[in-house]
Order: C-alpha cells, then sequence, then structure tokens
C-alpha cells in the first residue's frame, strides 16, 4: 500500500490461484510489464503478438490481465511458466530478464522506461535476448523476431550455457554471509 501510495502506479497485486502453472511446451509467454508502465501501449502490443503468434503458429500467453486476444493469467511464478516456454517476451525488468535468464529461455525485450533500456542492452550482451524499439513491435516485425528466437540455435545454447551457471541457493547463501560480516 505504501508504494500505490508514493508511486501511485504500482496496484496492488491480486495473487488468486492460477490455474497454469507452467507453460505448454513450446508456447511463447508474453509479459508488458506492470500496470500504469503499459499505458497507452498494452492494447497493440498484445495485439501485435496475437498476431504474430497466428502466423507462426504457435501458442502464446500472457502473464497479467491483458483484455487482448491471448489466453492470460494474473498471476503466475514466472521461473515456473518458463519451464515449458519457448520464448519469453517482456518489457525489460530486471527480475523478468533474471527469470529467463535463470530457466534458459531466449528473450526479446521491448523496453519502454526506467533501467528498461539499460537492462536490455544487459542481455542482449549476453547473447540470449533480440532488443525491439516499442515504435517497432507489429505483427510483422513480432513473427519475425519470434521466429529468429525460436529457431536460434545459438542464441538458445547461449541460455542454456548461462542457466547452467545459475545457482541461486549458493548465491543466496553468499548474500547471507556478506550480510553476517
Amino acid at each position: 500500500k505504501a508504494l500505490q501510495a508514493t508511486f501511485g502506479f504500482m496496484p496492488l497485486p491480486d495473487f488468486g490461484p492460477s490455474p497454469i502453472t507452467n507453460a505448454p511446451n513450446g508456447d511463447i509467454v508474453f509479459y508488458a510489464g506492470t500496470a500504469g508502465t503499459t499505458d497507452g501501449w498494452l492494447p497493440a502490443y498484445l495485439n501485435a503478438a496475437a498476431a504474430a503468434c497466428e502466423k507462426i503458429g504457435r501458442a502464446g500467453i500472457v502473464i497479467g490481465s491483458s483484455g487482448g486476444p491471448l489466453p492470460a493469467v494474473k498471476f503466475a511464478p514466472l521461473t515456473e511458466l518458463l519451464r515449458g516456454a519457448c520464448v519469453l517476451v517482456h518489457h525489460g525488468g530486471i527480475g523478468t530478464a533474471a527469470a529467463a535468464l535463470e530457466a534458459g529461455v531466449p528473450q526479446i525485450i521491448i523496453p519502454r522506461l526506467f533501467m528498461q533500456p539499460a537492462n536490455a542492452e544487459w542481455v542482449r550482451r549476453l547473447g540470449v535476448c533480440h532488443v525491439v524499439k516499442p515504435g517497432e513491435w507489429n505483427a510483422a516485425s513480432a513473427a519475425k523476431y519470434l521466429v529468429d528466437a525460436i529457431q536460434n540455435e545459438e542464441m538458445k545454447a547461449r541460455a542454456k550455457q548461462i542457466a547452467a551457471q545459475i545457482d541461486r541457493k549458493a548465491a543466496l547463501d553468499d548474500f547471507c554471509r556478506f550480510l553476517e560480516n
């Protein structure tokens, strides 16, 4: 509640039960960002995503309430949802990018504000994503980027290589030791 009152753009999450715990194998997961950061952009983003999925013959699922043509879940643990995904398309939030890195899933990042452009560049330099300008996201470009991310063996191998290096428990243990010292 304090964040909502302070920033005005962070709604309280509705973490009701989700019928989906992981994406069916090969699905594309779309996440646009939090409410307030998607104002005026969300319908175009979701319509282009749906048209691209139809064009390439792949299913897509949206995290968050969409109001768009693709099926959506209000909330699902991203690390679980990504287990079956072939690509994650998102806004470039650091937590979202980190979840995809941990899952070994290639990414398409459409950064819009705050640290999203810097995060997108960092992930691009790792070799696991395409970065798309928001104004360039349309059905044709989305289909092109999705097909490349799905078929790009180098990007998929690099994503798996990075995922193999991530050890959440070890990192948490190191952090706790740091705090204790």
